[in-house]
């Protein structure tokens, strides 16, 4: 199976995954519970070389919102892994580039493959 196919049946299920794999009581993710912290949040903006006026774009966030993420003064709500994890997802379709997904996505979608 094609990993467009792949992601297609991920999409509706990614959400779920994500949110039970962080496992924010509150809604929100820190670096201390495992979840997306300011290190993981740059490096994805890295691996997608995208600057971050064009991540907090695409998150819905002002500039120096997203800044605060990146210093870890800003937590990450759930709208935010959302997003990023969407975002992922059309950044590996657009280049068709697995490394390119969140890698919790990425994990899911091996074990898609597997099952």
């Amino acid at each position: 199976m094609s990993v467009t196919k792949h992601l297609s049946k991920l999409k509706i299920s990614a959400a779920l995954l994500l949110a039970s794999f962080i496992g924010a009581p509150d809604s929100q993710a820190s670096a201390d519970d495992g979840g997306m912290g300011p290190k993981k949040l740059i490096a994805i903006r890295e691996k997608w070389q995208m600057p971050p006026e064009a991540l907090a774009n695409r998150l819905g966030v002002p500039f120096h919102v997203y800044i605060a993420m990146e210093q870890g003064a800003q937590p990450l709500e759930s709208q935010h892994l959302l997003a990023l994890e969407a975002i992922g997802i059309d950044q590996c379709l657009a280049k068709q580039d697995t490394r390119l997904l969140v890698p919790e996505v990425r994990l899911a979608l091996g074990a898609t493959a597997e099952g």
